[in-house]
């Protein structure tokens, strides 16, 4: 940014010079006048220009991954027989403008390939990576969205998990300030269990230390584990993770 500033500072006054030049040698007003329209034109576009890409590499550096993220509701469904849904529902803001995609990631350690549809996007490439590392997929907007535009994006993902090779956690990694996280674990066949841990580490760290953050108690009528995390700490990654049954 601080070259193109400079840029920017030696081609205006550069600009400068041969303005003073032509007022001096051209005696034509004619010609003189339409040479220092072009010389203005040419510093206000310059300007402009810089003007723009200063504003650009801000909101990039404001915002790597374009978005601001609101708020992120994530349900995961399981039964016995070991058939999963995950699905999560998140309301994000451009942080740029005319973004066309939105980057999710997804924590999953089943040996099946999840299949992957969504209500409000349109599915695009999926990423895979190690096994203890998140998974990627871009879900792409109907149309782009415009700056401070705010949209909800939905995924779904269905999984076998027949094996049970799986871990049973749900992990969300809070990349950006975040007002709200909502989990809900339903697992169908159960009636009763034992709670649930609430669990998170910063995000990165070569030899991840998991802190026991809270407890989150199972709910009989709803056979459920639901939990809110209101403001959660950015730069962290917090796990809600049970025991399986037999």
């Amino acid at each position: 940014m601080g070259n193109w500033s400079r840029r920017i500072e030696f081609w205006g006054a550069v600009g400068s010079v041969l303005a003073f030049f032509v007022v001096l040698f051209v005696k034509d007003e004619h010609k003189e006048a339409m040479l220092a329209l072009i010389f203005i034109c040419a510093i206000a576009a310059l300007t402009a220009f810089a003007l723009c890409f200063n504003a650009f590499m801000y909101l990039r550096k404001a915002s790597p991954s374009g978005f601001s993220q609101i708020a992120s509701f994530v349900r995961y469904q399981a039964d016995s027989a070991g058939l999963v849904n995950y699905e999560v529902y998140k309301v994000v803001q451009a942080r740029r403008p005319w973004m066309g995609q939105y980057e999710h990631k997804f924590f999953w350690t089943g040996t099946s390939d999840p299949k992957i549809s969504s209500a409000l996007q349109d599915v695009g490439k999926l990423v895979k990576q190690a096994p203890d590392e998140d998974a990627i997929v871009y879900l792409r907007f109907k149309r782009p969205l415009r700056y401070n535009e705010a949209a909800v994006v939905h995924a779904r993902f269905e999984m076998e998990d027949f094996d049970k090779k799986s871990e049973t956690v749900v992990q969300i990694k809070v990349e950006m300030p975040t007002d709200v996280l909502r989990w809900t674990v339903e697992l169908t066949d159960e009636n009763d269990r034992p709670p649930a841990e609430l669990l998170k580490t910063r995000t990165g760290s070569a030899h991840p230390i998991w802190q026991r953050y809270k407890t989150v108690q199972f709910n009989k009528s709803t056979h459920s584990y639901e939990h809110y995390e209101h403001s959660p700490d950015v730069g962290f990654t917090y796990q809600l993770r049970w025991d399986r049954t037999t």
